[in-house]
């Protein structure tokens, strides 16, 4: 496997922080992100559910199987709070991450292919999100780490006084998206500028005097997939009643990979927004990693 650095960057190297800080602020374009996400989505719906739906399979029987198999164990029946009991939940963890990767992977290259105006090449995405793969489950592990250990230490903050829980709850909320805030185009550096473990930071820089905004972003796009979901989720639930449970499962698999790759999508424009703003890259330059 190819070593995970940013090589990019030391071909077209970024604008310095002193010299973004002198610029006058320009606005992130909260709407137009939002709206040039849906259109890049329903303008390749067919593709983006084709690209989820092996991973979707992938993550949904390959777990079962496991657990199947798991239930038949000798240690596990005999007992109940061994090392393979723990075991199997943490694979199966783990693999429905790496499906969730695979699928984010690929659907941040074709937003990409789409913003450039070129062909989608579904089979030339097979390799960055390969190389990328090993760094991004990294750095989410990472992430849920990071999210979990701050909300515990709040909520035990929150819990010594019933003032401070009732401040404590909105505050925690508020610092919860501000995190994911903070590394939300780390999946988009990792691919595009091989950032590897560095990810991390590379988002933090990139998202710095953003971060608002782009809560704000990522709420309202949450909030439209969610309106999405009750509408084509209630079509889907009567076309199961009468068509059989088994049909109607696939078909809502398809709805929340289509509801995840929309928000894939909406990153993805934060993170070349970004560069745009902050470091005067566009897309052209920021795609060579694929030529």
């Amino acid at each position: 496997m190819e070593p995970l650095h940013d090589d990019y960057t030391s071909v077209q190297p970024p604008l310095a922080d002193s010299a973004f800080e002198n610029r006058p602020r320009q606005p992130l374009g909260i709407g137009g992100l939002i709206t040039d996400s849906f259109a890049i989505f329903f303008r390749h719906v067919v593709i983006i559910c084709l690209i989820g739906f092996v991973p979707m399979l992938l993550g949904q029987v390959f777990p079962a199987l496991i657990l199947g198999a798991a239930t038949g164990l000798a240690d596990v029946q005999t007992n109940p709070f061994g090392p393979a009991t723990f075991a199997v939940p943490l694979g199966m963890g783990v693999l429905l991450l790496v499906v969730y990767i695979l699928t984010t992977a690929m659907v941040i290259q074709l937003a990409y292919d789409e913003q450039l105006g070129r062909r989608i090449r579904v089979g030339s995405y097979i390799r960055p999100t390969l190389r990328a793969l090993p760094a991004i489950l990294i750095l989410s592990v990472a992430i849920t780490l990071i999210l979990f250990v701050s909300q515990v230490v709040l909520s035990l903050l929150g819990a010594a006084t019933p003032y401070l829980l009732v401040v404590g709850i909105p505050f925690q909320i508020g610092f919860f998206l501000w995190i994911l805030a903070v590394f939300s185009v780390c999946a988009p550096a990792v691919i595009f500028e091989k950032a590897g473990l560095r990810g991390l930071a590379r988002s933090a820089r990139l998202t710095r005097e953003y971060r608002w905004p782009i809560v704000g972003t990522l709420v309202l796009t949450s909030l439209l997939v969610l309106v999405f979901y009750l509408v084509v989720g209630g079509v889907i639930m009567v076309f199961s009643m009468v068509t059989g449970g088994l049909i109607g499962a696939l078909f809502f698999g398809l709805l929340s990979t289509a509801g995840t790759s929309i928000l894939v999508i909406t990153v993805t424009l934060i993170y070349t927004r970004l560069r745009e703003i902050k470091e005067g890259i566009g897309l052209d330059q920021i795609a060579t990693v694929f030529d």
